[in-house]
């Protein structure tokens, strides 16, 4: 599929591939990286059930390593929207960038969060709430539980969504940790090579 995606992309087609997370990007990640990325070609890699998603199936069925193997990539944006109207801004944004890109979405159903999201820029990411001393930052469906968990515990915490891990709003990340005491990271990943360890490099 990956290597179809490619002589599609390089014909001049705007190419989306889907499926499951770990079969489309573990499976495929030489031909991500070799047949996609090398050449800088237009394919979004648009994959499904981030993290737990797909709990029930088993560890075959678990994505939480290849957002460190895909932002490893040359050329390639990696994204992970929190909700649906994330989801609808990075799909809109990346149709309209000419090159690779990877799309982590959840399962299915995922709730809203954003009341609206405003003239998101690729890369770019969304203050939620301002709060003081703490600062949690998110990257996709661990948002939905963070806002909640801010609001049931009545907690004067700021929350930074970012839908985009590579590139990465370093303007953004520079002003959270010179404004706040504490910065707290929440993703469904390993604790190697994911959100966080963008966050700390």
């Amino acid at each position: 599929m990956i290597g179809i995606s490619s002589g599609l992309a390089l014909s001049g087609k705007n190419v989306y591939c889907y499926s499951i997370i770990p079969f489309l990007t573990m499976r495929a990640y030489e031909q991500i990286r070799v047949d996609v990325a090398y050449h800088n070609l237009n394919v979004k890699i648009v994959a499904v059930g981030g993290g737990y998603a797909y709990a029930s199936l088993g560890p075959s069925h678990h994505a939480t390593e290849e957002l460190g193997m895909l932002r490893t990539i040359p050329n390639l944006i990696v994204s992970a929207p929190g909700d649906p109207l994330e989801a609808k801004a990075v799909t809109t944004i990346l149709a309209k960038e000419k090159g690779p890109a990877y799309i982590r979405l959840g399962k299915a159903g995922e709730p809203v969060v954003h009341k609206s999201i405003g003239d998101l820029k690729t890369g770019e990411a969304i203050c939620l709430i301002k709060g003081e001393s703490t600062a949690i930052l998110t990257t996709g469906a661990m948002l939905k539980y963070a806002y909640d968990f801010i609001r049931e515990n009545n907690l004067n915490y700021g929350l930074y969504s970012f839908p985009f891990i590579k590139p990465i709003d370093e303007k953004a990340l520079i002003k959270i940790s010179t404004g706040y005491k504490n910065v707290i990271t929440l993703e469904e990943h390993q604790r190697s090579a994911g959100f966080g360890s963008a966050v700390l490099e």
